[in-house]
């Protein structure tokens, strides 16, 4: 179905750093802050120590990536970020992987949402970007809560039709016939959820100008209620949103 697990290779800050200093700037680069599942430290730290990679290298895209603060734990703390949010100044965007800001989907919003409201209020304006999401439901709940940037792989693993998100082995022989190869179904639909992103990302910008929960997709009252939720945990509007 044209996926594979690559072998994982050594990674390390130097190697990094190395990497970062290799890169030619043009054209421009989002360059993201390391990374590795066996290493963490508080918020401070990881600023410290992205700040200082980025230092190295001029003319590139300065992404921070906030991980948890101990390999214990499976989360965000999102009052540590807070505490520490005069920091996030200095980088371009700032990142998260979607399952590491709540348990579930409203967990996140909610913590995407206050994330925003503390730069807006310390005039911080920088894209908050969500790792792991890329698709027709979250994608939308994310973007009201004031996320900007969205990526994930479930445009080249499903089928993107009618505001849903559909199982390709299954719905692929029903949209596209059962005498097609597999390979060629996933890649009409890869075509087809190409497109469909790209319908997406200019009904974001529609709703954004008119607040009309029509331009997030068919069910427009889930939409509207998944935003009203999260007024009512965060107790205010979204900037923008």
């Amino acid at each position: 179905m044209g996926l594979y697990r690559p072998d994982p290779r050594e990674w390390n800050r130097d190697l990094h750093s190395q990497t970062i200093a290799s890169l030619e700037i043009s054209p421009p680069k989002v360059v993201i802050s390391y990374d590795h599942p066996s290493e963490r430290g508080p918020i401070e730290e990881q600023v410290k120590h992205a700040r200082k990679t980025f230092r190295e290298k001029e003319g590139i895209i300065k992404e921070l990536l906030i991980k948890p603060e101990s390999i214990d734990s499976n989360r965000i703390d999102i009052r540590s970020l807070i505490q520490n949010v005069d920091a996030l100044s200095p980088f371009d965007i700032i990142g998260f992987t979607e399952k590491e800001l709540g348990s579930s989907v409203l967990d996140r919003m909610i913590a995407i949402a206050k994330i925003r409201l503390e730069m807006d209020h310390n005039g911080i304006s920088i894209p908050i970007h969500v790792f792991g999401s890329l698709d027709p439901v979250t994608t939308p709940l994310y973007y009201m809560s004031g996320a900007d940037i969205f990526d994930g792989l479930a445009w080249i693993r499903f089928i993107f039709s009618g505001g849903n998100t559909l199982y390709i082995d299954s719905f692929g022989p029903i949209n596209d016939g059962i005498h097609i190869n597999m390979d060629q179904i996933w890649a009409m639909n890869i075509a087809k959820n190409y497109q469909y992103i790209r319908r997406l990302n200019m009904n974001l910008g529609k709703f954004q100008s008119t607040c009309d929960y029509r331009f997030l997709g068919p069910n427009p009252d889930f939409y509207k209620t998944s935003y009203e939720d999260l007024m009512d945990k965060i107790g205010g509007e979204i900037n923008g949103r």
